[in-house]
């Protein structure tokens, strides 16, 4: 795993210890979004949810973030994900909150509205409908959030997606499928005038 572009472009990350349980994401997935994102990402406020070794909000820090909060709860993941910040010497603009992302304590660690929010929640809590219910339950409860000219990007496998993926107070998504992987991007529903 490498970062792609930016300040730290070409920089080694470590992947997890066990691929079976978590997903890295590959470069031409993290390239696509971040093509897709191209010009948002630079002096604003990021967030990783469900982090993992931090490989999209490193990518983001990199090419221009101010600031990164991550959020994982597992602890040899947030050792990684400690290990990669401080292997990029990247630390002052990384706000690590280790927890689980369906409690709110870590909204209050959001310095302001964030204009990214990455969510790339464990494969096997997008294929159970009841807890995909609760990840979109998630994500438009933390919409509130997001700027108003933000984007939330939710990865989940492209098999088996359900029909219906639309979240309260957010539109779209506008999902893209690379192999296995599907990237869905939402943007916050505008207020009415």
């Amino acid at each position: 795993m490498r970062i792609i572009a930016g300040k730290f472009k070409g920089r080694r990350i470590t992947p997890p210890a066990d691929n079976k349980t978590t997903r890295p994401v590959t470069d031409r997935v993290k390239e696509a979004v971040f093509s897709v994102l191209r010009g948002h990402f630079e002096n604003v406020v990021v967030a990783d949810l469900f982090a993992g070794t931090g490989s999209f909000g490193l990518e983001a820090v990199s090419r221009g973030a101010d600031t990164c909060l991550f959020v994982e709860r597992d602890k040899r993941m947030l050792n990684v994900l400690r290990g990669n910040i401080d292997h990029l010497d990247a630390g002052p603009q990384c706000l690590v909150f280790p927890g689980d992302v369906f409690a709110a304590a870590w909204q209050a660690r959001l310095p302001e509205q964030a204009h990214i929010i990455f969510l790339d929640p464990p494969y096997a809590l997008m294929r159970d409908e009841q807890s995909r219910r609760r990840v979109f339950n998630l994500m438009s409860f933390i919409s509130r959030s997001l700027a108003e000219d933000g984007f939330m990007v939710l990865r989940t496998p492209a098999k088996h997606l359900p029909r219906d993926m639309t979240i309260a107070n957010l539109d779209g998504p506008e999902t893209r499928v690379y192999g296995s992987t599907a990237v869905h991007f939402y943007v916050r529903t505008k207020d009415e005038p």
